[in-house]
């Protein structure tokens, strides 16, 4: 079966990487996914959003850990854009709005924890 094509293997697809991943790197607590693939409403141009929850320093240029946390999820099966976050992040330790964490936690999947 074309992966593309079929939104919920490639979800299975996504799960895999999310796995692969975790193993490589055990920094990445938890993993959801976010958008149309999500909501079920995605198509083959469609890629996959993925919020991973990743243990780093303070100060940490989450930006340039991305990379890396892609090659160690491969083979990816589709394009992937990752937003990552630190556990105070998530849980608003600073106290600061994130517009973007309050739509992943209202209609985000978790995949792995």
């Amino acid at each position: 079966m074309v992966t593309w094509l079929d939104p919920a293997l490639r979800r299975e697809r996504v799960l895999e990487a999310v796995r692969r991943l975790k193993s490589r790197r055990p920094d990445v607590r938890r993993a959801i996914l976010f958008g149309s693939l999500a909501r079920g409403a995605g198509n083959p141009a469609s890629d996959a959003d993925l919020l991973l929850e990743i243990d780093a320093p303070p100060g940490s240029d989450l930006r340039a850990m991305t990379c890396a946390l892609l090659l160690a999820m491969r083979p990816l099966p589709c394009a992937i854009d990752l937003v990552l976050r630190t556990p105070d992040q998530v849980r608003r330790v600073s106290g600061e709005p994130d517009p973007l964490l309050d739509e992943i936690e209202a209609s985000g999947v978790l995949l792995e924890a």
